[in-house]
């Protein structure tokens, strides 16, 4: 087989999209065909198979089979801590809904719900919970599936609570100095880390006020009335089937104070599980019962049996078991991201991007659309960050560009925007703990889809200096 030499050039740059078309193409259809929910199987396949497009692509440049596994490799062993958080979070799901501190959070939320401003409510209590432990995934996982849970009991809409609760805990997320985003984004670029959270505030300060406005308008504008007969029905129900106990609260507190410690995320997710235990052996005084059916929840799940069909289809979740679908796609999304990276195809597509950029505004802009496609192309938010800092550093260095700019436009494009992308560890974690699909969710992330855009309108502010290697 003949290889595509540099005198190929033209051809190499066209090849080097082949296998984000193939993607994107197989997505539409697998949308087309199956629906919103993709990430149960189709989406899978077409990243293997976009993947496999990518290492022929790269064979044509003259890359080896051996050199595509080891960009797989390398990727699958970066992400293996986020692969084992999953699964914590998992069993951490299955055992709180068993012992009772899910069911609990469900039960006196349903009479706090006020349909008018449940919506802004849920932003700001999941950007407050996420912004003292900084960590978005903790957030979601805990408060964000309650938000979600009482929202479905109440008659509200779960899409738009899971818009919300992303917007809040990735707004939480951003501007918490806990946050290891935040520090890697300020390490990346060579910032102080409190001169970078300053700097964030010019973006996310207005994007996050922006989306106060959206979802107080949402909320009034709905006018949607709570069905008091069945919240008081589904209030029954918890209180006939659970303990439902202010001790039910002490896990989640126990966890809190853990994060907030800065104690690693598993270690923080155990005590979580095992401060739960706890309290159920103290409300039931069984303890082999209890321990055992922790245990069988944990790994497969907590399996409601309340009487009451809504309920028990809003129960019936977590477990060990019930996040493979979630891991099963970010293995496909790396298979992807590695062979796209090792091909040379991503290098291409990178080396396009930055080509023009003939002012400051523009090359802060490259930077964060980097980060963007780096979301997509190699599926892991820490990439997103590294990748672009990488690259402009030096160049926007030597521009006079502070290194806080260049660390908050990563964070604007790059932290924000990967729970947009299904097959991106992020957005593949917020869908299957949540249990609402991306794209279904997607529209109502306003606090993720205003940042980049904020940060693109604040960088034409530098469009009137031009580059000094343009000028030359």
């Amino acid at each position: 087989m003949n290889r595509i030499g540099r005198s190929d050039f033209p051809y190499k740059s066209v090849l080097a999209y082949l296998p984000l078309a193939v993607l994107a193409i197989l997505l539409l259809a697998a949308i087309q065909q199956f629906g919103s929910d993709t990430t149960s199987g189709p989406a899978q396949v077409a990243l293997v198979v976009s993947g496999l497009v990518a290492a022929i692509v790269g064979s044509l440049f003259g890359k080896s089979w051996s050199a595509h596994e080891e960009g797989v490799v390398i990727l699958v062993r970066q992400t293996a801590p986020a692969i084992y958080i999953i699964l914590m979070v998992g069993a951490l799901i299955g055992v709180w809904m068993t012992t009772g501190t899910i069911p609990t959070i469900i039960y006196y939320g349903l009479y706090v719900v006020s349909p008018d401003y449940y919506y802004l409510a849920v932003l700001l209590g999941s950007g407050l919970v996420s912004l003292s432990i900084g960590s978005s995934w903790t957030a979601a996982g805990t408060v964000g599936l309650a938000f979600v849970s009482i929202a479905a009991a109440s008659g509200l809409s779960p899409e738009i609570t899971a818009g919300a609760v992303i917007s809040g805990v990735y707004f939480g997320d951003k501007i918490s100095p806990l946050s290891d985003t935040t520090n890697l984004a300020a390490a990346s670029a060579g910032a102080n880390l409190f001169a970078h959270v300053r700097a964030l505030m010019k973006t996310s300060v207005s994007a996050f006020i922006i989306s106060i406005g959206v979802f107080l308008f949402i909320g009034l504008g709905e006018r949607v009335t709570t069905d008091t007969s069945g919240i008081s029905e589904i209030a029954a129900s918890l209180k006939a089937n659970y303990f439902v106990s202010v001790l039910n609260v002490v896990p989640f507190a126990a966890m809190i104070f853990m994060a907030a410690r800065r104690f690693r995320p598993i270690p923080t997710l155990a005590t979580g599980i095992g401060c739960s235990i706890l309290v159920g052996i103290a409300l039931t005084g069984d303890v082999r019962a209890m321990v055992f059916d922790t245990w069988q929840a944990a790994g497969a799940g907590h399996i409601a049996n309340t009487g009451v069909d809504r309920l028990d289809s809003l129960l019936s979740r977590g477990g060990m078991a019930g996040m493979l679908s979630t891991i099963w796609l970010i293995l496909a999304a790396l298979f992807f991201g590695g062979t796209v990276e090792k091909s040379g195809c991503l290098k291409v597509i990178i080396s396009h991007i930055v080509r023009g950029a003939n002012s400051q505004g523009g090359l802060l802009r490259r930077a964060g659309l980097t980060a963007l496609v780096s979301n997509i192309v190699t599926p892991d938010q820490y990439l997103s960050i590294v990748v672009p800092a990488r690259m402009f550093n030096g160049p926007l260095s030597a521009e006079g560009i502070p290194n806080t700019e260049l660390s908050r436009t990563l964070e604007d494009y790059g932290t924000v925007t990967s729970p947009l992308v299904p097959w991106n560890t992020c957005g593949a974690y917020m869908a299957g703990t949540l249990g609402i699909a991306t794209f279904e969710y997607l529209p109502y992330c306003i606090f993720c889809l205003v940042s980049p855009a904020l940060s693109a309108a604040f960088s034409f502010g530098r469009d009137g200096a031009k580059r000094i290697e343009a000028r030359r």
